[in-house]
C-alpha cells in the first residue's frame, strides 16, 4: 500500500491532475496529497486490510478542499471514493 499515487480528478472547475502518498504504520495513515503543485501533508488516517480512510483539508491554487476519502489498494491501484465541500467524486490512482 505504502507509495505514491498518481490521480486524476474530475471536478466542476476540469480535471485535475495529483499525486497522492501513502505511508503506514501499524493501523494509521500519514503522507500528502498533491494538487496543481500545492503540497498538503495528512496524518491521524487509519488502514484496515486494504482499506484506508482520511480526513482533512488541501489547497487546489486559491480553494481549500475539506474531505474525506475511503479508498482501496488493490495490487498497484488505488480506488478513491471522496466526499468534499465541492462534491463527491470517485477516481482511480496508479502507483508510480
Amino acid at each position: 500500500m505504502d507509495g505514491l499515487y498518481k490521480i486524476n480528478l474530475k471536478t466542476k472547475m476540469g480535471d485535475l491532475e495529483g499525486l497522492i502518498y501513502i505511508l503506514t504504520k501499524d493501523n494509521n495513515l500519514s503522507g500528502y496529497i498533491d494538487i496543481m503543485g500545492n503540497k498538503t501533508e495528512f496524518s491521524g488516517g487509519k488502514v484496515e486490510g486494504n482499506n484506508l480512510f482520511i480526513k482533512g483539508k488541501a489547497r487546489a491554487g486559491i480553494i481549500t478542499i475539506k474531505y474525506e476519502i475511503y479508498g482501496e489498494v488493490k495490487k498497484d491501484t488505488l480506488i478513491i471514493k471522496a466526499n468534499t465541500n465541492m462534491g463527491s467524486f470517485e477516481t482511480i490512482g496508479k502507483k508510480i
